[in-house]
C-alpha cells in the first residue's frame, strides 16, 4: 500500500490541537510590510514541495507574537468548574473571562506568570439579566479533577457568544472572541439611549482615555487596553459607521460620546479588550501516545500545564501552570472538531504517557502522580498514593479507564510501591484487561506468585502488570531486570494475549535472557546515565514465563521506544541507536549509520526499525532509518498488508525522503540551540524492510517532537506530538488552525498537533477526496441521512462542472454516468460533478450508523475511503449569496424573495429551505426528486427568529425540489427586533449555522 498526499486535508488532515497555519500561500510575498523581509517557507503544489515558481507558503518572522492569541473564544456555561457567582467563563492563555450579570471579571497573567485582575462592572445596569449562550461550538468539555466525583463536571457545552439582553433599557450587551481578542456588543435598539451605558473598571489602579478615542487601565502594573471603539448602523440594508469615542468621566467610570445616527435603527457599540503587549509566559502542552476508534475519530493523551483552566470550584486560576494535569482530548474523523477535551488529575502533577482503547471506545490511560487526590475508583487496586513524606520520591503510577463519552470513570487506581514508578505505556486485549509497562525502583511493588521475577535487583527494574477488566486486581505483574537499570516503554498484546515489551537495560548482567536469543550479550556502554541496549521480550499470557526476550544493541547506546505486533506474532520495535555496528540484515534499506549528533544532551545517532519472527531468535529484517545528524524512533505501527510505518523527530536536512513527500525541506531549529529535536518525521517501510513506501518532515520552523502513531482499517495513518511551531501547514477547516502554545521550552511542549494521512487503498489514484460538508453551511462534523453534502477533493469528475439536468421520470443525466460517490459502497443520487467539487445526497441508508466511508470513483479510479461520523440531523440553511452567512435564501409570504430591501412584516409568514433534517424517509428509498421520495412533515421543527421562537406551520420536504431540501413556513414573532434578524432552525438537538439573517421590517 502506498501514501497518497493531498493538497486540503484529506490526506493531510494536520489537525494541530493548539498549532497554526501559514500566513499566505501564494506565489510572490505579500504586499503588506514585513520589517525582517518576507520568507518563503516553503513551495507546495500537488503532492508536496516544488520549485521556486510554485504556489508558496510564506511567513514575516519579525511579526509580533499576537499569531500565539487568535485563538476563538468559547464560552462554558458555569456547571461548578467556576465559583458558583459566574453563570459563563472563557479563557486563553493570558485572559479569563467570568461573566457575571453582564458584568464581566477580567484575569490577565502577565510576565510573571501571576494574575491580576479588573472587574468590568455595568454602573447602573439591570439587576439579573437573561443570559443566553449563542453560537453552539462542536465538542464538550471534562474536568475529572480530584478524588471527589461531586465536584467532578463533565459534558459542558461551548458557545461562541454570550447575549445579555436588556442590560440597559432598550440595550443588549454580547461577549464574544475575535482573534483572541475579548469584545463586548453594546446593541442599543430603535428608541434606547446609548449615553445610560456606563463602564467602572473596579480593581484598576488608574484609568485613561487616549487622544485616539482610546481606553486603558493599569492593573497591578499591567496595561490593558481598550481600542477605539466602532460604532455603526444597518440602515435600510447599507452598513454606516458612526463617530465614536470613549469619554472617561473620572476615576475608573468609561462612557461613549457618540456621533449623529439614525435614531429610528439600532446601533451597535463595539469594544475591543486587547493584550497584545502582555502575552506572558504561557502553559505548555505535550501530545504522548495516539489511537483511533473504529470510526476514524482519533485520541490523543499527554500532559498540559496550561493553568488557565479553572478546573475546581472556587480557582479560576490553579497554580498558573506551575503543576500539570492529564490532557485527552477526541477529534473527529475529518479532524474539523474537538468531541470532547477531558482533564484529570489532582492537586498536583501528572502526565499520561499511554493510551490504549477497546471495541467500545472505552480509554485506558496510564502515567505517573504525585497528587494525594488523583480520582481513584471505590475497587481500586490501590487506593492512596505510597508513603509520605519521601521528598525525593513523590511518583506513583495511575491506570484510568474512561468512557467513550470521555465524561466518566469506569475505573481508577494508583499502581506502585514505596518509591518512584513510571508507567510509560497502556495496552489492552479483547477481554477489556489492561497490561502496563515502565520501572520502579520499590522493593515492595506490587507482583504476583508466577511472576518470573519478583524481587528488585538493580536500581531501577523494568515491571508488567496486568489488571482484570474491572480494574480492581492483579491478574499477573512481574518485574524484569539485572543488575542496572531497566525501563519499559512500550508494550503490545496479541490476540493469545501474548505481552510485547521493549525498553532499555544497563544490566551487563542479570538481565533474563532466554536459550537461542537473538542477541545473548549485552553491548551497551558503562557510562553514567546511559541506557545501554535495547531489548524486546514476549511473556506468555499468564505472565508466568519468557517466551523469549534478547537484548537489541551494538557497542553503543541503544532505547526502543515503540512496539507493534502482527496477525503471525511478529514483533516491529523502532527507537534510536548510537551504535556503528548495530546489526542490520542483507537487502535492508539503509544499513550505513550515519547520525553523527546535533543533540548534546539527547544523542540519538540513527533511528531503527526492526521486526523479529514469532520465535524472537531472528530477524526478519533490520534496517536503520536517518541522516547526516540525530534521530529518534518513536512509534510504530504495522497495516494488514505488513507495511511498518515510523514516525519520531529528525535533526537531518538529509532525512531520508520518498518524491511525493508533503514536505521535502528541513524546517526545524539549528543544532546550535540548548535542546534541538528539529522536525517529526513519518516513513513507510515496504512488507520486506528494504524500500521506503513514502517518507516526510512534519514541523515548521520550530521544533517537532512525534510520539503518537496509530493505523486505522482503511489504512489511513495518524500521527500526534508536540509542537513550538507557529507555521505547521494546517489545513483548512482544521479543529483549530493557529497556535496558542508557549515560548521557546527545554523541549517542545508547546502545542499538540494531530495530522491524518489517508491511504489509496493499494494503488496510486488521481481522484482524491478530500473533505465533506454541508452544501448549504459547507459545515463538517459528519453527515446525515438525506443531506445535501458537498465534496472536494481533486480528479472526483469532469473538468467542466457538469449539472444534474432533472428529466420528467427523475433520472440521472447520462454525463454523470463515468462518477459515482459511494457511502458504504451505496452510490449516492447526484446533484452536480467537477473535478474539484461535487455534490450529493447522503442515502437513507446510513441511518442508525455511527460512521460511513465515504469513496469518489471517477472513471474506474477510486479515491481513498474517507470516515464521516453519521448524526440524526445536522440542519443548514441555504443563503442567498451561497456562502452559508449572511442573507438567506428566503421567501416572503407573497412568494418575493426576501432582501434587506424586500423585508418581511413581522407577524407574517416567511419561507426557508436547507438541507440536513435526517431520516425523513422511513421507507428507505434513495430517490431524486423529493415529489417522488419525501414524504410531508415527518420531524418536528423550532425556529427562532432574532432570538424569538416563531411558530412553526410546516416542515417538511421542499415540492418540487430536489430530495434531502427541507422547507419550513414559519410566522415571524410580532416582537421580533426590525432589521436582519439571526434565524436558527433546530432538530432535536441539532442547530443551523450562525450568521444567518432574515430582513425584518
Amino acid at each position: 500500500m502506498k501514501l497518497k498526499l493531498r493538497e486540503h486535508g484529506a490526506t493531510i488532515a494536520l489537525v494541530a490541537l493548539m498549532a497554526t497555519g501559514v500566513i499566505l500561500r501564494s506565489g510572490s510575498p505579500p504586499d503588506r510590510p514585513c520589517d525582517g523581509g518576507w520568507v518563503k517557507i516553503a513551495a507546495v503544489e500537488g503532492n508536496g514541495c516544488g520549485d521556486d515558481d510554485r504556489p508558496a507558503y510564506w511567513d514575516c518572522p519579525t511579526d509580533p507574537p499576537a499569531v500565539a492569541e487568535r485563538l476563538p473564544l468559547a464560552f462554558e456555561p458555569n456547571s461548578g468548574q467556576a465559583p458558583g457567582e459566574y453563570q459563563f467563563l472563557a479563557r486563553t492563555r493570558t485572559l479569563g473571562v467570568f461573566l457575571d450579570d453582564g458584568d464581566a471579571d477580567l484575569m490577565v497573567r502577565g510576565p510573571d506568570g501571576k494574575p491580576a485582575s479588573v472587574r468590568l462592572h455595568l454602573e447602573g445596569s439591570a439587576h439579573s439579566p437573561t443570559a443566553e449562550g449563542e453560537g453552539r461550538l462542536a465538542g464538550f468539555a471534562n474536568y475529572l479533577i480530584g478524588n471527589d466525583p461531586n465536584r467532578w463536571r463533565t459534558n459542558i457545552p461551548s458557545f461562541s457568544r454570550v447575549r445579555y439582553r436588556d442590560v440597559y433599557p432598550g440595550v443588549d450587551l454580547v461577549y464574544y472572541g475575535n482573534e483572541g481578542e475579548l469584545e463586548h456588543d453594546f446593541v442599543v435598539r430603535a428608541g434606547a439611549h446609548p449615553a445610560a451605558i456606563r463602564m467602572d473598571l473596579r480593581g484598576a489602579d488608574s484609568v485613561q482615555v487616549e487622544a485616539d478615542g482610546s481606553a486603558s487601565a493599569i492593573v497591578q502594573g499591567l496595561r490593558v487596553s481598550w481600542k477605539r471603539p466602532m460604532l455603526y448602523q444597518n440602515v435600510k440594508g447599507r452598513r454606516s459607521t458612526v463617530a465614536g469615542r470613549y469619554r472617561h468621566e473620572g476615576g475608573n467610570r468609561l462612557t461613549f460620546d457618540v456621533g449623529s445616527y439614525d435614531k429610528s435603527a439600532n446601533l451597535i457599540i463595539d469594544p475591543v479588550v486587547s493584550y497584545v503587549s502582555y502575552f506572558g509566559r504561557s502553559g505548555a502542552d505535550a501530545g504522548g501516545r495516539l489511537v483511533v476508534d473504529s470510526a476514524g475519530n482519533a485520541y490523543t493523551a499527554g500532559i498540559t500545564h496550561d493553568g488557565s483552566f479553572p478546573v475546581t470550584p472556587g480557582a479560576p486560576f490553579v497554580n498558573l501552570g506551575a503543576h500539570g494535569d492529564v490532557l485527552i482530548t477526541k477529534f473527529n474523523a475529518t479532524g474539523t472538531a474537538v468531541l470532547y477535551s477531558t482533564h484529570l488529575g489532582g492537586a498536583n502533577a501528572e502526565g499520561a504517557t499511554g493510551i490504549a482503547i477497546d471495541s467500545t471506545g472505552n480509554l485506558y490511560l496510564t502515567g505517573s502522580t504525585n497528587s494525594d487526590d488523583y480520582p481513584v475508583s471505590a475497587t481500586a487496586l490501590k487506593k492512596l498514593l505510597q508513603a509520605q513524606g519521601a521528598s525525593n520520591d513523590p511518583f506513583d503510577c495511575f491506570v484510568t479507564k474512561l468512557n467513550a463519552a470521555g465524561n466518566s470513570i469506569l475505573y481508577s487506581t494508583y499502581l506502585g510501591g514505596s518509591r518512584i514508578e513510571g508507567c510509560k505505556a497502556v495496552a489492552v486485549d479483547a477481554q477489556g484487561s489492561a497490561y502496563i509497562t515502565g520501572r520502579t525502583s520499590s522493593s515492595n511493588f506490587p507482583v504476583t506468585d508466577e511472576a518470573i521475577q519478583r524481587t528488585a535487583r538493580g536500581g531501577t527494574d523494568g515491571f508488567v502488570t496486568k489488571l482484570n477488566a474491572a480494574g480492581s486486581a492483579l491478574v499477573y505483574s512481574t518485574l524484569f531486570g539485572g543488575i542496572g537499570n531497566e525501563d519499559g516503554f512500550a508494550i503490545a498484546v496479541d490476540a493469545q494475549n501474548n505481552a510485547y515489551v521493549t525498553g532499555y537495560t544497563a544490566s551487563s548482567f542479570g538481565f533474563p535472557i532466554t536459550a537461542g536469543a537473538l542477541q545473548p550479550a549485552w553491548g551497551g556502554t558503562l557510562s553514567i546515565g546511559a541506557p545501554g541496549d535495547a531489548f524486546v521480550l514476549k511473556l506468555n499470557p499468564a505472565g508466568s514465563q519468557l517466551v523469549y526476550s534478547t537484548y537489541l544493541g551494538g557497542s553503543r547506546d541503544e532505547l526502543g521506544l515503540g512496539i507493534a505486533v502482527d496477525a503471525q506474532g511478529s514483533a516491529y520495535v523502532t527507537g534510536y541507536t548510537n551504535s556503528t555496528n548495530f546489526r542490520t540484515t542483507e537487502g535492508a534499506y539503509q544499513r550505513e549509520f550515519k547520525g553523527r549528533g546535533g543533540n548534546n544532551l539527547l544523542r540519538g545517532g540513527d533511528a531503527f526499525a526492526v521486526k523479529l519472527n514469532p520465535a524472537g531468535n531472528a530477524f526478519v529484517y533490520s534496517t536503520l532509518l536517518g541522516g547526516a545528524r540525530d534521530e529518534w524512533g518513536t512509534a510504530i505501527a504495522v497495516d494488514a498488508a505488513g507495511n511498518a510505518f515510523i514516525t519520531g523527530a529528525t535533526l537531518s536536512i538529509d532525512f531520508p525522503l520518498s518524491q511525493d513527500a508533503l514536505q521535502k525541506t528541513f524546517g526545524g531549529s539549528s543544532v546550535q540551540e540548548g535542546f534541538p529535536l528539529g522536525d517529526a518525521f513519518l516513513s513507510q517501510l515496504n512488507a520486506a524492510g528494504s524500500a521506503l513506501v513514502y517518507s516526510t518532515y512534519i514541523g515548521g520552523s520550530a521544533d517537532e517532537f512525534a510520539f503518537g502513531l496509530a493505523v486505522d482499517q482503511t489504512g489511513a495513518v495518524y500521527v500526534s506530538g508536540s509542537t513550538l511551531s507557529a507555521n505547521l501547514p494546517v489545513t483548512p477547516g482544521a479543529a483549530q488552525t493557529t497556535y496558542g502554545g508557549s515560548s521557546r521550552q527545554v523541549v517542545p511542549f508547546g502545542d499538540v498537533f494531530v495530522a491524518r494521512f489517508a491511504g489509496s487503498g493499494g494503488a496510486s489514484s488521481n481522484v482524491q477526496l478530500h473533505s465533506i460538508g454541508s452544501a448549504a453551511s459547507y459545515a463538517a462534523g459528519g453527515v446525515s441521512p438525506g443531506e445535501i453534502a458537498v465534496l472536494f477533493g481533486a480528479g472526483i469528475g469532469p473538468a467542466n462542472l457538469t449539472t444534474l439536468a432533472l428529466a420528467g421520470d427523475g433520472k440521472v443525466s447520462s454525463t454523470l454516468a463515468s462518477t459515482r460517490i459511494l457511502f458504504d459502497e451505496t452510490p449516492a443520487p447526484l446533484i452536480y460533478v467537477s473535478a474539484g467539487q461535487s455534490s450529493a445526497i447522503v442515502p437513507y441508508g446510513v441511518s442508525g450508523r455511527s460512521s460511513t466511508q465515504v469513496v469518489v470513483e471517477y472513471q474506474g479510479q477510486r479515491s481513498a475511503p474517507l470516515t464521516m461520523a453519521v448524526v440524526a440531523a445536522k440542519p443548514a440553511l441555504f443563503s442567498a449569496n451561497g456562502s452559508g452567512a449572511g442573507p438567506g435564501a428566503i421567501l416572503n409570504e407573497d412568494s418575493s424573495v426576501n432582501t434587506p430591501a424586500n423585508p418581511s412584516p413581522r407577524g407574517r409568514v416567511i419561507v426557508l429551505f436547507g438541507t440536513g433534517a435526517g431520516q425523513t424517509n422511513p421507507a428507505g428509498v434513495d430517490g431524486l426528486l423529493a415529489t417522488l421520495t419525501f414524504p410531508r412533515a415527518l420531524l418536528a421543527a423550532s425556529v427562532t427568529i432574532g432570538g424569538r421562537t416563531a411558530d412553526v406551520l410546516y416542515a417538511g420536504a421542499a415540492p418540487g425540489l430536489v430530495a434531502g431540501v427541507f422547507q419550513i413556513n414559519a410566522k415571524v414573532p410580532e416582537d421580533a427586533t426590525p432589521g436582519n434578524a439571526e434565524t436558527i432552525v433546530t432538530y432535536g438537538s441539532a442547530r443551523s449555522q450562525a450568521g444567518l439573517t432574515v430582513a425584518l421590517r
